[in-house]
């Protein structure tokens, strides 16, 4: 539990440090509902933040594959190799981070390590918002939530279901 909460924080603290323009430590945002103007307004700043980050190379810690890491390494490849593969200088600061923050998220992998999918999640997701406030430069961008406890809107909003959707 510890790696896991430590990889999360330590990106966290990384994270917040490269606030955008207009941004402060300590702001107050508001969340919006995925089905209203302002939650679709949030999920064009998503989309836009993600193209970004998929524009990076591989190794960046903005990047897609860095952040995606951080969840898990894929099945067919180790971390080590992946690390290797990556960063061939042990010594890259860069390298220590993904070591220290990669595949942390025990939750997913560990039945014993479940009670920490909540807060493993939200400080995963605390970090990620301000990476998207940062590539994205909006300041005010929060994820929309989705309320699936609304009888009629219990399926996964259309843009997550929809490959060709741009948001």
């Amino acid at each position: 539990m510890r790696a896991g909460l430590f990889g999360a924080g330590a990106l966290a603290i990384r994270s917040c440090l490269n606030y955008p323009p207009g941004a402060e430590a300590g702001a107050t945002y508001l969340r919006h509902d995925v089905a209203s103007p302002a939650g679709a307004a949030m999920l064009r700043i998503f989309a836009e933040g993600v193209g970004k980050m998929m524009a990076l190379p591989e190794g960046d810690p903005r990047g897609w594959a860095f952040q995606w890491h951080i969840h898990a390494v894929r099945d067919d490849r180790s971390k080590a190799s992946e690390l290797a593969r990556l960063y061939p200088n042990a010594s890259d600061p860069d390298r220590v981070l993904a070591d220290a923050v990669w595949d942390t998220c025990e939750a997913h992998f560990d039945p014993l390590r479940v009670n920490f999918f909540l807060p493993w999640h939200r400080m995963h997701l605390m970090a990620f918002e301000r990476l998207i406030r940062s590539v994205a430069i909006a300041a005010h961008f929060t994820m929309p939530y989705w309320d699936y406890t609304d009888p009629d809107r219990r399926a996964l909003p259309s843009q997550f279901r929809s490959p060709g959707d741009p948001l």
